[in-house]
């Protein structure tokens, strides 16, 4: 009998796993952020549960308003390898990213593509603007742009830069 019971515990973890991956399917990785063009792809409400997100090489996301948001509800990691664009030049203050801080941890964003906002308001808008802090890594070749590049409301913010900001 004590044979069987290691067999019993890996089957009964492997129902437990796949309990788990059913209930929530995008915990288990991370989702990719589909090309997309004219609405904004607000994480929470697109995507919930889900707080990891890659826009993939030659992928292009573009809103004439904020492109991509995430509240406080998640503590947001995104990677960013393709095009995030803010296309709006009038005086609505658009963001390429607005990411809200959880109570748990501050969003990260890896950019390796290009986050740009083009709004031309003087209080106006950045590439990457986070609410209440938040990790912004740049990585060579990458580019964050808009009248702030980064920006945060109200709370600490790191920058790691080795691209053009």
């Amino acid at each position: 009998m004590a044979e069987r019971q290691p067999m019993f515990f890996i089957f009964v973890s492997f129902i437990c796993a796949a309990a788990i991956l059913f209930a929530f399917p995008y915990a288990a990785a991370g989702v990719d952020i589909p090309a997309s063009s004219g609405k904004e792809v607000s994480l929470q409400n697109t995507f919930p549960g889900a707080s990891t997100f890659t826009v993939q090489p030659g992928v292009t996301v573009t809103n004439s308003g904020t492109v991509i948001s995430g509240n406080g509800s998640q503590v947001w990691n995104i990677t960013n390898q393709g095009v995030i664009s803010s296309t709006d030049t009038g005086k609505h203050p658009y963001d390429g990213m607005y990411l809200d801080a959880s109570a748990a941890g501050k969003p990260q964003v890896t950019n390796f593509g290009s986050i740009t906002s083009v709004a031309t308001q003087s209080s106006g808008a950045a590439g990457l603007r986070f609410v209440n802090g938040g990790i912004a890594h740049n990585m060579g070749g990458g580019r964050i742009s808009g009248l702030d590049g980064v920006h945060s409301d109200g709370s600490s913010l790191t920058v790691d830069n080795s691209g053009s900001i």
